[in-house]
């Protein structure tokens, strides 16, 4: 997101003389480099026998300055860091994670992110001139990661509970019914204000969604739980983006009137398997 001020950080190495940037050379690369991802350059044909042969001279370099340049003066980056490092241990010597915590659209920038690593607490400074909202939480690389991941099973968990407990009762029609009785367990919750909240995120963000719970499923399995409840809810999350996909489900709409089109696709859906 545009802060209003770019930094840049290393020197990006400059381009051989004949440089030529051909497409051929990395096919789609400008169309991965998309926010959230991460691109790795090697070599088409290894050298056999040979596992480190990617670590060889093969123009990665110049593809990456080439495209980090083109990023640049795109205008597309507000943030531009060149690091050079021979070795995972170099990488991570000086290595500081983030992991947004929040919903980014009401905070944009200000969205309170967590920093880790042995560096968090001498980047968190410069972050927070910059305008963020990041605060140093661990010196050790994977636990601001861990916290967002586990935090993550409960939260979009009770999303995905939250849509298939109001759908199916919106289909018997007791949902007034259950809602009262929610309300009733649970006062502190306006619970026909979190249903609209609710469904609209998930139908807007819920691929985005699914992904991430898929990956916080991955991660509970680590420590050997079988990360059952967060696969079900990352399946709960992508059936939601799917229907979104065909236009079935508008985030604009009512949750009423979204979960009437959910129940009539899959009624559908069951009428033409039989």
């Amino acid at each position: 997101m545009p802060t209003g001020e770019r930094v840049r950080a290393g020197a990006v190495p400059p381009l051989a003389d004949g440089f030529s940037a051909r497409p051929e050379t990395a096919a789609a690369l400008e169309s991965a480099l998309v926010p959230g991802a991460t691109v790795a350059l090697a070599p088409g044909r290894p050298t056999p026998g040979r596992s480190g042969a990617w670590l060889e001279a093969c123009g990665k370099t110049q593809l990456a300055a080439s495209s980090a340049e083109w990023l640049w003066h795109s205008g597309k980056v507000d943030l531009l860091v060149w690091a050079v490092a021979t070795s995972r241990a170099s990488v991570l010597s000086a290595y500081v994670e983030a992991a947004v915590m929040a919903p980014v659209g009401p905070s944009g920038l200000r969205v309170p992110m967590l920093l880790g690593g042995k560096h968090a607490a001498r980047l968190a400074p410069t972050l927070a001139a910059l305008g963020f909202d990041a605060k140093p939480a661990s010196e050790r690389i994977g636990a601001v990661s861990a916290m967002k991941m586990c935090r993550s099973v409960m939260v979009k968990g009770l999303e995905a509970i939250t849509i298939e407990c109001l759908m199916a009762a919106r289909a018997y029609g007791v949902e007034d019914e259950v809602i009262a009785s929610l309300a009733e367990s649970y006062p502190q919750t306006d619970w026909e204000r979190q249903a609209g909240y609710v469904f609209g995120r998930v139908i807007r963000h819920g691929r985005r969604r699914a992904e991430e719970m898929r990956e916080a499923a991955a991660t509970v399995r680590e420590i050997g739980l079988d990360g059952c409840m967060a696969a079900a809810t990352a399946q709960r999350q992508q059936w939601v983006a799917d229907l979104a996909r065909d236009g079935v489900l508008d985030p604009d709409r009512e949750w009423r009137d979204a979960a009437d089109a959910a129940v009539a696709r899959m009624r559908q859906t069951v009428r033409a398997a039989d």
